[in-house]
């Protein structure tokens, strides 16, 4: 076969070259478009599944502590003898108010002052007892030994804060020695200064600040018999918690809990917990009686919010957000959710 009688074989020619490569550019655009957009939906998926269980741990946590608020173990909330030295000088020491809210940063002697609180939150203390405690098997005035039913196995320990009631009344009181593991003391000093304690008398005195009548020693002092608190009584720790919105390690805001401690002095006694991140807002109204007797919610420094004994519910507004950013509609920001839920105090409904 001849040179000129081969099938001739000509290559794409330029304006075919560039069709194609127009084409693939389509198709590539097409695909990086596609991709890019489950991209952002899955991030945008993941960010608002962790803003809403943000949103739901956040709400358990600190409802689970509005729900025992004021507890004393014994049904005695009315009645209780805070034999501490100056309990009234320190928030988590306070036990006349079991409940208290405050906007922006809270104010009076002894008031919650963290580190990384951001006062554009609300914040609240609660307090009640921790767990469900041991039973007493004997305590005797005026001795200030209190021997329990069960074996303490580390429950308590020296410094703890204690509630101990029984159906008549209840007393706050600081351990000072656990001696074994059936017996602990409530002395007055033993190396235990703060805040320690004003009498081994843990009788309530109606009238008397805070139910306790620190000149009467239990050793034939003002009153003629110093209460005693039968068989089956019960020991638990105090729980004083301050609950707000905090500046976290990594520039964010979490919801925080500080919490009352055992045998250190002054704030030292306190622990600070970052228990959910990525709360940046918290808002709480409390359930009280307003001028005319009419239940409504009011905010922490509402001028009707006369006794906080007379809460009975809270309403918590929570706003939370996803970890990444770019998430939201609007470039650079997160995703965030606001959830609303309303928590009756179970020790005070009737």
């Amino acid at each position: 076969m001849s040179a000129s009688s081969r099938p001739y074989q000509a290559g794409f020619s330029l304006v075919e070259l560039m069709i194609a490569m127009v084409l693939g550019l389509v198709i590539m655009t097409g695909a990086t478009a596609v991709l890019l957009s489950n991209k952002q939906s899955y991030r945008s998926n993941a960010a608002l599944s962790e803003a809403q269980e943000s949103g739901r741990i956040a709400f358990e946590l600190l409802a689970r502590e509005l729900r025992q608020t004021g507890l004393s173990g014994c049904g005695t909330q009315n009645r209780i003898a805070n034999v501490l030295n100056d309990p009234g000088d320190q928030w988590y020491t306070d036990f006349t108010v079991a409940i208290r809210g405050y906007e922006g940063t809270p104010g009076g002697t002894g008031a919650p002052a963290p580190g990384n609180f951001i006062n554009t939150a609300d914040s609240v203390t609660l307090r009640g007892i921790e767990g469900s405690g041991l039973s007493i098997d004997e305590h005797n005035s005026p001795s200030a030994n209190v021997k329990t039913n069960q074996p303490n196995s580390g429950y308590l320990q020296d410094g703890d804060i204690v509630v101990i009631c029984d159906p008549v009344q209840a007393a706050i009181v600081q351990i000072t020695n656990v001696q074994n593991n059936r017996t602990t003391v409530h002395n007055t000093g033993n190396g235990v200064a703060t805040p320690g304690n004003c009498t081994k008398d843990l009788t309530y005195y109606a009238g008397q600040p805070h139910g306790a009548d620190c000149s009467n020693q239990c050793n034939g002092g003002g009153a003629t018999t110093c209460h005693e608190y039968g068989t089956n009584s019960q020991i638990a720790k105090l729980s004083s918690t301050f609950w707000y919105i905090g500046r976290n390690p990594q520039g964010g805001s979490s919801l925080y809990r500080q919490a009352l401690g055992s045998s250190a002095a002054g704030d030292a006694m306190l622990t600070t917990q970052e228990m959910v991140r990525n709360v940046t807002d918290m808002q709480l109204e409390y359930l009280h009686p307003d001028a005319a007797g009419a239940l409504v919610y009011m905010d922490a420094d509402d001028a009707a919010l006369t006794n906080w004994g007379n809460v009975t519910a809270v309403r918590m507004t929570l706003v939370t957000e996803g970890n990444e950013r770019g998430t939201s509609t609007t470039a650079g920001e997160t995703i965030a959710r606001t959830f609303s839920s309303t928590v009756g105090l179970r020790n005070r409904l009737n």
